[in-house]
Protein backbone atom coordinates (compact mmCIF):
# COMPACT_ATOMS: atom_id res chain seq x y z
CA UNK A 1 0.00 0.00 0.00
CA UNK A 2 2.56 2.45 0.67
CA UNK A 3 3.91 2.22 -2.62
CA UNK A 4 0.85 4.06 -4.58
CA UNK A 5 1.35 6.91 -2.70
CA UNK A 6 5.08 7.44 -3.11
CA UNK A 7 4.54 7.05 -6.53
CA UNK A 8 2.06 9.23 -6.92
CA UNK A 9 4.25 12.27 -5.30
CA UNK A 10 7.17 11.19 -7.41
CA UNK A 11 4.32 12.23 -10.77
CA UNK A 12 3.61 15.17 -8.86
CA UNK A 13 7.18 16.56 -8.82
CA UNK A 14 7.79 15.87 -12.20
CA UNK A 15 4.84 17.63 -13.55
CA UNK A 16 5.63 20.89 -11.51
CA UNK A 17 9.50 20.37 -12.23
CA UNK A 18 8.34 20.83 -15.91
CA UNK A 19 5.23 23.35 -15.74
CA UNK A 20 7.96 25.46 -13.69
CA UNK A 21 10.58 25.70 -15.90
CA UNK A 22 8.66 25.83 -19.24
CA UNK A 23 7.65 29.20 -20.81
CA UNK A 24 3.83 28.90 -20.67
CA UNK A 25 2.49 30.02 -24.15
CA UNK A 26 0.03 32.85 -22.31
CA UNK A 27 3.38 34.39 -21.08
CA UNK A 28 3.99 35.00 -24.90
CA UNK A 29 3.47 38.13 -26.54
CA UNK A 30 2.14 36.91 -29.61
CA UNK A 31 0.10 38.37 -32.90
CA UNK A 32 -1.83 36.79 -35.30
CA UNK A 33 -2.33 38.93 -38.75
CA UNK A 34 -4.99 37.88 -41.00
CA UNK A 35 -5.36 40.58 -44.05
CA UNK A 36 -7.03 40.16 -47.07
CA UNK A 37 -5.86 41.51 -50.23
CA UNK A 38 -2.47 41.97 -48.77
CA UNK A 39 0.17 41.53 -51.55
CA UNK A 40 3.41 41.62 -49.56
CA UNK A 41 6.05 38.50 -48.98
CA UNK A 42 7.12 39.98 -45.04
CA UNK A 43 6.55 42.02 -42.49
CA UNK A 44 8.44 43.69 -39.72
CA UNK A 45 7.49 44.39 -36.18
CA UNK A 46 9.42 47.16 -33.80
CA UNK A 47 9.10 49.54 -30.97
CA UNK A 48 7.27 52.44 -32.11
CA UNK A 49 9.42 54.58 -30.18
CA UNK A 50 12.36 53.21 -31.75
CA UNK A 51 11.64 51.95 -35.34
CA UNK A 52 15.11 51.56 -36.52
CA UNK A 53 15.39 48.87 -34.27
CA UNK A 54 13.89 45.33 -35.30
CA UNK A 55 12.52 43.05 -33.32
CA UNK A 56 11.09 40.27 -35.34
CA UNK A 57 10.42 39.51 -39.11
CA UNK A 58 7.68 37.44 -40.41
CA UNK A 59 7.05 35.53 -43.86
CA UNK A 60 3.32 36.29 -44.93
CA UNK A 61 0.99 33.27 -46.57
CA UNK A 62 -1.96 34.34 -48.19
CA UNK A 63 -2.51 37.43 -45.95
CA UNK A 64 -1.52 35.35 -42.55
CA UNK A 65 1.67 35.92 -40.72
CA UNK A 66 2.44 35.66 -36.85
CA UNK A 67 4.66 37.10 -34.01
CA UNK A 68 5.83 35.34 -30.53
CA UNK A 69 8.19 37.31 -28.62
CA UNK A 70 9.53 35.88 -25.03
CA UNK A 71 9.03 37.49 -22.19
CA UNK A 72 12.27 36.76 -21.41
CA UNK A 73 13.98 39.38 -23.83
CA UNK A 74 10.48 41.93 -22.99
CA UNK A 75 9.58 41.73 -20.18
CA UNK A 76 6.84 44.28 -19.97
CA UNK A 77 4.31 45.38 -22.13
CA UNK A 78 5.00 47.99 -24.89
CA UNK A 79 4.52 50.44 -27.94
CA UNK A 80 4.88 48.62 -31.39
CA UNK A 81 4.02 49.24 -34.75
CA UNK A 82 4.23 46.71 -37.84
CA UNK A 83 5.85 47.82 -41.16
CA UNK A 84 6.05 46.71 -44.87
CA UNK A 85 7.68 47.70 -47.69
CA UNK A 86 5.84 48.15 -50.86
CA UNK A 87 7.03 48.10 -54.80
CA UNK A 88 9.26 51.05 -54.30
CA UNK A 89 11.10 49.94 -51.25
CA UNK A 90 9.62 52.33 -49.80
CA UNK A 91 8.77 51.76 -45.71
CA UNK A 92 4.93 51.97 -44.18
CA UNK A 93 3.25 50.97 -41.18
CA UNK A 94 0.00 48.82 -41.26
CA UNK A 95 -2.78 51.41 -39.85
CA UNK A 96 -5.26 50.26 -37.43
CA UNK A 97 -8.51 51.76 -36.53
CA UNK A 98 -9.01 53.33 -33.43
CA UNK A 99 -11.64 51.65 -32.27
CA UNK A 100 -12.05 53.76 -29.46
CA UNK A 101 -12.63 57.04 -30.96
CA UNK A 102 -13.69 55.63 -34.61
CA UNK A 103 -17.79 56.64 -34.95
CA UNK A 104 -20.13 56.26 -37.75
CA UNK A 105 -19.54 59.15 -39.17
CA UNK A 106 -14.96 59.53 -38.93
CA UNK A 107 -12.74 57.30 -38.92
CA UNK A 108 -9.68 57.27 -37.10
CA UNK A 109 -5.91 55.30 -37.26
CA UNK A 110 -2.87 54.78 -35.63
CA UNK A 111 0.11 53.47 -36.52
CA UNK A 112 0.94 51.70 -33.84
CA UNK A 113 -0.25 49.80 -30.46
CA UNK A 114 0.20 47.93 -27.19
CA UNK A 115 2.05 44.64 -27.36
CA UNK A 116 0.86 42.65 -24.32
CA UNK A 117 0.13 39.41 -23.03
CA UNK A 118 -3.10 39.76 -24.13
CA UNK A 119 -2.91 37.55 -27.92
CA UNK A 120 -3.76 40.15 -30.48
CA UNK A 121 -5.40 39.58 -33.70
CA UNK A 122 -4.96 42.12 -37.11
CA UNK A 123 -7.22 41.34 -39.37
CA UNK A 124 -9.68 43.31 -42.76
CA UNK A 125 -9.25 44.02 -45.91
CA UNK A 126 -5.99 45.84 -47.47
CA UNK A 127 -7.73 47.01 -50.36
CA UNK A 128 -10.24 49.13 -47.99
CA UNK A 129 -10.41 52.63 -47.93
CA UNK A 130 -7.12 53.91 -46.45
CA UNK A 131 -6.13 50.50 -45.97
CA UNK A 132 -7.10 50.55 -42.00
CA UNK A 133 -7.28 47.37 -40.44
CA UNK A 134 -9.05 45.98 -37.29
CA UNK A 135 -7.18 45.28 -34.39
CA UNK A 136 -8.75 42.74 -31.54
CA UNK A 137 -9.56 44.86 -28.20
CA UNK A 138 -7.38 44.16 -25.20
CA UNK A 139 -7.61 46.20 -21.58
CA UNK A 140 -4.17 47.90 -22.40
CA UNK A 141 -5.25 49.35 -26.20
CA UNK A 142 -8.76 50.51 -24.79
CA UNK A 143 -6.77 53.00 -23.11
CA UNK A 144 -4.28 53.57 -25.51
CA UNK A 145 -6.28 53.91 -28.17
CA UNK A 146 -8.96 56.41 -26.00
CA UNK A 147 -5.63 59.05 -25.76
CA UNK A 148 -6.95 60.00 -22.30
CA UNK A 149 -3.94 58.98 -20.31
CA UNK A 150 -1.68 61.30 -22.11
CA UNK A 151 -3.73 64.17 -21.66
CA UNK A 152 -4.11 63.63 -18.30
CA UNK A 153 -0.51 63.12 -17.76
CA UNK A 154 0.14 66.17 -19.68
CA UNK A 155 -2.12 68.40 -17.85
CA UNK A 156 0.27 68.19 -14.82
CA UNK A 157 -2.35 67.78 -12.38
CA UNK A 158 -1.05 64.66 -10.01
CA UNK A 159 -4.78 64.43 -8.74
CA UNK A 160 -6.11 63.25 -11.94
CA UNK A 161 -3.30 61.06 -12.47
CA UNK A 162 -3.90 59.57 -9.26
CA UNK A 163 -7.44 58.91 -10.53
CA UNK A 164 -6.46 57.39 -13.71
CA UNK A 165 -4.52 54.90 -11.93
CA UNK A 166 -6.80 53.92 -9.51
CA UNK A 167 -8.89 53.15 -12.87
CA UNK A 168 -6.13 51.21 -14.08
CA UNK A 169 -3.77 49.85 -12.04
CA UNK A 170 -2.64 47.41 -13.87
CA UNK A 171 -1.98 49.55 -17.38
CA UNK A 172 2.02 49.20 -18.23
CA UNK A 173 0.54 52.27 -21.31
CA UNK A 174 -0.06 54.41 -18.40
CA UNK A 175 3.25 53.59 -16.32
CA UNK A 176 4.79 54.22 -19.88
CA UNK A 177 3.49 57.75 -20.44
CA UNK A 178 4.12 58.80 -16.79
CA UNK A 179 7.66 57.32 -17.30
CA UNK A 180 7.93 59.54 -20.66
CA UNK A 181 7.11 62.79 -18.84
CA UNK A 182 7.80 62.48 -15.13
CA UNK A 183 9.90 65.69 -15.63
CA UNK A 184 6.58 67.42 -14.88
CA UNK A 185 5.95 65.92 -11.30
CA UNK A 186 7.77 66.16 -8.09
CA UNK A 187 9.56 63.23 -6.16
CA UNK A 188 6.61 62.75 -4.09
CA UNK A 189 4.00 62.64 -6.50
CA UNK A 190 5.91 60.28 -8.18
CA UNK A 191 6.63 58.16 -5.22
CA UNK A 192 2.78 58.00 -5.01
CA UNK A 193 1.51 57.49 -8.59
CA UNK A 194 4.07 53.92 -8.39
CA UNK A 195 2.19 52.95 -5.23
CA UNK A 196 -1.08 53.33 -6.89
CA UNK A 197 -0.46 50.46 -9.43
CA UNK A 198 -0.72 47.29 -8.78
CA UNK A 199 2.09 45.08 -7.23
CA UNK A 200 3.17 43.49 -10.44
CA UNK A 201 3.16 46.93 -12.59
CA UNK A 202 4.68 48.63 -9.53
CA UNK A 203 7.67 46.02 -9.78
CA UNK A 204 8.65 46.39 -13.20
CA UNK A 205 11.62 48.07 -14.60
CA UNK A 206 10.14 51.05 -15.80
CA UNK A 207 8.56 51.77 -12.60
CA UNK A 208 11.97 51.34 -11.43
CA UNK A 209 13.19 54.15 -13.50
CA UNK A 210 10.61 56.41 -12.31
CA UNK A 211 11.35 55.67 -8.92
CA UNK A 212 15.26 56.32 -9.24
CA UNK A 213 14.23 59.49 -11.43
CA UNK A 214 12.24 60.75 -8.67
CA UNK A 215 15.17 59.82 -5.74
CA UNK A 216 17.83 61.97 -7.95
CA UNK A 217 15.55 65.39 -8.18
CA UNK A 218 17.27 67.83 -6.58
CA UNK A 219 15.26 69.26 -3.13
CA UNK A 220 14.52 73.07 -4.21
CA UNK A 221 16.53 72.84 -7.28
CA UNK A 222 19.60 73.23 -5.25
CA UNK A 223 22.23 70.40 -7.57
CA UNK A 224 25.49 69.52 -5.85
CA UNK A 225 29.04 71.16 -5.82
CA UNK A 226 30.30 68.37 -8.46
CA UNK A 227 28.29 66.48 -11.07
CA UNK A 228 31.10 65.03 -13.59
CA UNK A 229 30.68 65.22 -17.03
CA UNK A 230 33.62 64.23 -19.63
CA UNK A 231 35.69 66.93 -22.23
CA UNK A 232 36.33 66.03 -26.03
CA UNK A 233 39.16 64.22 -24.72
CA UNK A 234 36.76 61.69 -22.69
CA UNK A 235 38.35 62.95 -19.63
CA UNK A 236 36.31 63.63 -16.35
CA UNK A 237 35.67 67.38 -15.56
CA UNK A 238 33.17 69.21 -12.75
CA UNK A 239 30.51 70.97 -14.34
CA UNK A 240 30.75 73.53 -11.56
CA UNK A 241 34.32 73.90 -11.70
CA UNK A 242 35.50 77.68 -11.40
CA UNK A 243 32.28 78.41 -10.85
CA UNK A 244 32.76 81.87 -10.78
CA UNK A 245 29.82 83.72 -12.92
CA UNK A 246 26.57 84.81 -11.00
CA UNK A 247 24.70 82.91 -14.00
CA UNK A 248 25.48 79.95 -15.78
CA UNK A 249 24.00 78.68 -18.65
CA UNK A 250 23.31 75.08 -19.76
CA UNK A 251 22.58 73.67 -23.15
CA UNK A 252 21.60 69.96 -23.12
CA UNK A 253 21.83 68.89 -26.51
CA UNK A 254 23.10 66.11 -29.30
CA UNK A 255 24.35 65.61 -32.46
CA UNK A 256 21.40 64.22 -33.83
CA UNK A 257 18.91 66.31 -32.36
CA UNK A 258 17.57 68.74 -35.22
CA UNK A 259 15.90 71.33 -33.03
CA UNK A 260 19.26 71.90 -30.41
CA UNK A 261 21.34 72.67 -34.28
CA UNK A 262 18.79 74.72 -35.23
CA UNK A 263 19.41 77.25 -32.18
CA UNK A 264 23.07 76.74 -32.19
CA UNK A 265 22.69 80.41 -34.40
CA UNK A 266 20.62 81.90 -31.81
CA UNK A 267 22.81 80.63 -28.70
CA UNK A 268 26.09 82.22 -30.62
CA UNK A 269 23.83 85.50 -31.01
CA UNK A 270 23.35 85.56 -26.71
CA UNK A 271 27.39 84.32 -26.50
CA UNK A 272 28.79 87.42 -28.47
CA UNK A 273 26.41 89.82 -26.82
CA UNK A 274 26.92 88.71 -23.27
CA UNK A 275 29.37 89.86 -20.70
CA UNK A 276 31.58 86.65 -19.87
CA UNK A 277 32.10 87.94 -16.26
CA UNK A 278 28.37 87.68 -15.65
CA UNK A 279 27.17 84.86 -17.98
CA UNK A 280 28.86 81.50 -18.55
CA UNK A 281 27.50 79.55 -21.64
CA UNK A 282 28.18 75.11 -21.29
CA UNK A 283 26.76 72.45 -23.89
CA UNK A 284 26.47 69.13 -22.57
CA UNK A 285 25.57 66.54 -25.00
CA UNK A 286 24.05 63.76 -24.31
CA UNK A 287 25.39 61.66 -27.56
CA UNK A 288 25.93 58.04 -27.00
CA UNK A 289 28.55 57.83 -29.70
CA UNK A 290 32.00 60.74 -28.86
CA UNK A 291 32.98 60.11 -32.47
CA UNK A 292 29.29 61.76 -33.47
CA UNK A 293 29.54 64.50 -30.76
CA UNK A 294 33.09 65.49 -31.79
CA UNK A 295 32.25 66.05 -35.72
CA UNK A 296 29.11 67.72 -34.50
CA UNK A 297 31.27 70.24 -32.27
CA UNK A 298 33.85 70.63 -35.74
CA UNK A 299 30.89 71.52 -37.81
CA UNK A 300 28.80 73.90 -35.42
CA UNK A 301 32.17 75.86 -34.19
CA UNK A 302 30.24 76.72 -30.80
CA UNK A 303 33.48 78.77 -28.87
CA UNK A 304 31.85 78.12 -25.36
CA UNK A 305 32.53 75.44 -23.50
CA UNK A 306 31.47 71.75 -24.43
CA UNK A 307 31.28 68.72 -22.25
CA UNK A 308 29.27 65.09 -22.31
CA UNK A 309 27.39 63.27 -20.21
CA UNK A 310 28.74 59.70 -19.83
CA UNK A 311 26.28 57.00 -20.77
CA UNK A 312 26.13 55.68 -16.88
CA UNK A 313 25.11 58.84 -15.68
CA UNK A 314 22.30 60.10 -18.17
CA UNK A 315 19.63 58.32 -15.89
CA UNK A 316 20.60 60.46 -13.00
CA UNK A 317 21.56 64.08 -14.97
CA UNK A 318 18.01 63.70 -16.66
CA UNK A 319 16.65 63.36 -13.28
CA UNK A 320 18.88 66.61 -11.46
CA UNK A 321 18.53 68.63 -14.40
CA UNK A 322 14.68 67.69 -15.31
CA UNK A 323 14.18 66.67 -18.34
CA UNK A 324 12.67 63.68 -20.55
CA UNK A 325 13.67 65.52 -24.16
CA UNK A 326 15.77 68.11 -25.70
CA UNK A 327 16.64 70.76 -26.27
CA UNK A 328 16.70 71.76 -22.55
CA UNK A 329 18.20 74.76 -20.82
CA UNK A 330 19.05 75.31 -17.07
CA UNK A 331 20.46 78.42 -15.82
CA UNK A 332 21.53 78.12 -12.38
CA UNK A 333 23.79 80.85 -9.75
CA UNK A 334 26.87 81.04 -8.61
CA UNK A 335 25.57 78.45 -5.69
CA UNK A 336 24.67 75.70 -8.29
CA UNK A 337 20.84 76.61 -7.68
CA UNK A 338 18.57 76.40 -10.39
CA UNK A 339 17.00 79.13 -11.15
CA UNK A 340 15.29 78.58 -14.19
CA UNK A 341 14.43 76.28 -17.25
CA UNK A 342 13.72 76.46 -20.72
CA UNK A 343 11.94 73.28 -22.69
CA UNK A 344 12.01 72.88 -26.39
CA UNK A 345 12.84 74.83 -29.32
CA UNK A 346 10.72 77.59 -30.68
CA UNK A 347 11.79 80.28 -32.84
CA UNK A 348 11.27 83.17 -30.07
CA UNK A 349 13.28 81.43 -27.83
CA UNK A 350 16.40 83.72 -27.98
CA UNK A 351 14.20 86.96 -26.98
CA UNK A 352 13.05 85.12 -23.58
CA UNK A 353 15.95 83.84 -22.83
CA UNK A 354 18.01 87.35 -23.36
CA UNK A 355 15.02 89.16 -21.54
CA UNK A 356 15.58 86.34 -18.77
CA UNK A 357 19.45 87.52 -18.66
CA UNK A 358 19.32 90.78 -19.07
CA UNK A 359 16.07 90.90 -15.62
CA UNK A 360 18.35 88.26 -13.66
CA UNK A 361 21.09 89.99 -13.55
CA UNK A 362 19.87 93.53 -13.27
CA UNK A 363 18.40 92.17 -10.16
CA UNK A 364 21.47 90.98 -8.59
CA UNK A 365 23.76 93.94 -8.60
CA UNK A 366 26.28 94.71 -7.37
CA UNK A 367 27.87 91.12 -8.28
Amino acid sequence: MPAKPCLFFCLLAIVCLFSCTTTPAERQMKIHGNIRNFPFKKVYLTDAHYWQKLLDSATVENGVFDFALDTSAFQTPFQASIYYFDQTNKQHSLHLINYRRTTAKDTFGNGSFMLSYDSLEISGDFNSRFQRLHIKPTPENDLFFEEKAIKVVLSKNAQRVDELIKDHPSSYYLLSEINNWKSFYSPKELTRFISLFNNKVAASPMAKLITDFAGNIPEDGQLPAAIIFENDHLQPVNLFENNNSPLKMIIFWASWCGPCRQEIPQLKEIYHSADPSKLTMINVSIDEDPAAWKTAMQEEKMPWGQLRVPAASLAKTRAQFGFTSIPHIVFTNKNNKIVKVFRGFYADNIEKYTAFIQSYLAARQPF
